[in-house]
Formats: structure tokens, sequence, C-alpha cells
């Protein structure tokens, strides 16, 4: 019949042809009991199908038909996918109390917890997560969700285990379980593992988790690899990510993986390409600081200036223009306004680019024949990125411009 028909098209995740069955269904005489979890089930379809209002009429309406622990859950599922919190929770502990059996309280359970995880209580999520999963070991998205709100809290080796043990039960089970391994595996700095997991999740039919691999190839410096995934991600319209359901959040999503294949490239020299792709979209910050970094590397001061000046007339505070724009001025001979740029810059700068600005002001102190001042900045950099050549070479000028010969040799030789 229409019921049975509509209940496997739901484990398929065909929500619409499971609407139709189940309205054909209703419009049939039946007993009320039954006609009540028709209602339930197509308020999970409209759900499944983003139809969240549609969803709550369905759930409404089937609470009036019979006041039971199912119809409330399903409200309370559909609240929640409507940020309506408070609601949700009321309805979810009123199910509770009302259901019985061990296997029904697990699934509102989880629901519950799933609730608190999406409101920012992260500690109230593990607790009923918790006890669902004490109820019914078999679901596996309580603990995908558990394993996230563990990471939410630090508790990175819980969220692990956790993430695995979902990603071995059917229940539930989505693209989005592996691609949630993925992140937690690479935070932990299991890259090797990380990268296979993304490779399963994609496999699986996850389009986030191509982002999420090349910002790890990134950070590797696999730049080809990173690019690839990148161009396949990017080709994707952002109207069928149904993943991001906020537009502004996937307008963000895709100017931070367009910065990132703009800098793959510009870090494997291709400045040319880096550049193209830089000015997709030129009132984003970090692509006009990307392209300001390019524009000075192929030697265009000025106009490398002038995209560091569009990011510092809206963002003042800004330690990646500043830094830049510090650097462009110390080699332009306006070594104090330099320095000026990277004591701002320091002020906010996390510590992988606390090292080129130290270096950078080191350079201008340099200039002004701060030597001292010079040789401590170089030592900073130097702490900080053992990488960093170009302050062993002004160190040594420091050292030899104050009689310290044998230190300057020293320094000199490193950079040789």
């Amino acid at each position: 019949g229409f019921l049975g028909r509509a209940q496997a098209l739901l484990k398929l995740g065909q929500y619409s042809s499971a609407i139709a069955d189940l309205q054909s269904a209703i419009s049939r005489p039946q007993s009320s009991e039954l006609l009540g979890t028709e209602h339930v089930l197509l308020a999970k379809a409209y759900v499944g199908s983003g139809h969240y209002k549609e969803a709550l009429a369905a759930a409404n309406r089937g609470l009036r038909i019979n006041f039971g622990s199912s119809e409330l859950d399903a409200r309370g599922v559909a609240w929640v996918r409507m940020r309506e919190f408070d609601r949700a929770l009321a309805d979810f502990t009123s199910a509770i109390e009302l259901e019985h059996t061990p296997s029904g309280k697990a699934v509102i359970y989880m629901n519950r917890g799933q609730c608190h995880f999406e409101r920012g209580d992260f500690t109230s999520a593990i607790k009923d997560l918790t006890t669902a999963i004490q109820l019914d070991g078999t679901l596996g998205h309580a603990y995908n969700v558990r394993g996230l709100a563990e990471g939410r809290i630090g508790d990175l080796r819980s969220e692990i285990e956790d993430l695995t043990t979902a990603t071995t039960i059917k229940d539930r089970l989505t693209p989005e379980t592996y691609n949630n391994l993925g992140h937690a595996l690479a935070d932990a700095g299991e890259t090797k593992r990380a990268l296979k997991i993304y490779a399963e999740a994609i496999e699986r039919g996850s389009r986030l988790a191509y982002g999420n691999r090349a910002r790890l190839e990134f950070k590797e410096k696999n730049y080809p690899a990173a690019i690839e995934d990148l161009n396949t991600i990017l080709a994707i319209k952002t109207e069928d990510i149904e993943e991001l359901e906020v537009a502004d959040g996937i307008k963000a999503e895709a100017h931070e993986l367009m910065y990132l294949r703009a800098h793959a490239h510009s870090a494997l020299g291709q400045l040319e390409l880096a550049f193209r792709l830089s000015k997709t979209d030129e009132n984003t910050v970090y692509l006009r600081n990307l392209r300001g970094s390019i524009l000075s590397r192929m030697g265009d001061k000025g106009a490398a200036l002038r995209d560091f000046e569009y990011v510092l007339s809206t963002h003042p505070q800004d330690f990646e223009a500043l830094g830049n724009r510090a650097w462009l001025l110390a080699k332009n001979g306006q070594s104090e306004q330099a320095i000026r740029d990277a004591n701002s810059a320091l002020a906010s700068a996390p510590p992988e680019w606390q090292g080129s600005i130290y270096d950078t002001r080191a350079y201008a102190n340099l200039n002004l024949a701060k030597y001292s001042e010079a040789i401590v900045d170089c030592r900073r950099a130097i702490s900080l990125r053992s990488d960093m050549w170009y302050s062993y070479y002004t160190c040594g000028i420091a050292y030899a411009r104050t009689g310290q010969q044998a230190r300057a040799l020293s320094c000199l030789q490193t950079v040789l």
C-alpha cells in the first residue's frame, strides 16, 4: 500500500515521492492511530525535503488526531530545523515522559541531544546522547552528534572514537559522517588517516569533503592536489550545495576556497594565474591581501600598495595588510612608517605570521641604523621560523656594522 511504499521511500531519501504516497494514504478512511502515524511520517518527509513549516503543520495535525510521543517528537524535530529550540526542548521532554519503550526513548533523547547541540549547549547534548546510546547502541547518528559535541568542548580523542564508531553503524550513516571524522583526524594531526577518510567521504558522495581535503592538502603544501580539489568544489554551483543552508555561509565558504586556490597557484610560482584568480571578488579582504602579495612579487609595488591600503581603509587592524604594507614601505625607504605598521600588525598577528613581521621590522631598523633593535628582531623572527633566511642576512649585516665580525660571518654562512 501507500504507507509501506512511503516508508521504503523515506529510507532511500526519496522524500518527494514519499510525500505523495503519504498524502494518498492520509486521504483514505482508517483508524486514528494509523492516521497519526502517517502524519508523523509526513512530517519526517517534509523535514528531509527542507520544508520545515509544512513539517510543523503535519506534526500538529498528527497531534490533534493522537497526542503521543511520536507526534511530539516529530514536531520537536521541525522546531529544531526552524531554530525554535525552547519549543523543541519542551516537545522532546514531554515525548520522553509519554514514551515507554527503550528504543523509542533512545530516539527522542538523540533528537533532544541534537537540539542541545544546535543551540550550542554541548554539555547537555553529550548527556542526552549518552543516554540515547545506553538505551540503544545501534543509533549511529547519536555517536556522530556526540562526537561533534565532544570536539566542540576540546575532547578530540573522544570525538574521533565516537565518529569512528558512527562509521561502523548503518543507522543514518551519511557521507558527512566520514567528512566529520576526517576533519577531527586532521585536527589531531593524523594527516594520512584524515586524507584516507576524506577520500571515502568523497567516494560516498560528500561534496564538502573536497573543500576540507583541499585545506589539509594546502596545509601540507601539496598544492597541485589542493588545486585539483578546489577546482572540483568551486565548479559545483552554490545553489546545489545543500549542506550549506544560509546564502551568506555559501558565499563566505566560496570566497575562502577561491583564496586557497589562488594562494596555491602563487606558492607554485604561477603568479599570472594566481593574479587572475585573486580578482574573482575584489571586495573580499583576503583576496585583496593575496592579490597585493602577488603584485608585490611581480614587481608592481604601486598596485600592491593600493590593494593593501584598500583593505586597511575598511579593516584598519588587519595584521596581514599591515604586515605586507610594512614590507613594501621598508623596501621603499619609508622605514619609520614601516615600523609603525609592523608594531600594529604584531598586536593581533598569530604566531605563524609574527616571524615575517619581525623580519620586516628588523630590515626597517637596519635601514635606520638601529642595529641592536634589528638584531633583536632577527632573533625573534628566527626563533619563530627557522627558514627566515632573510633574517639571517639582516642580522649578519647588523652584526658587521657593530663590529661583531665572527657573529656576522656565522649568520651569513647560514644563508649560504
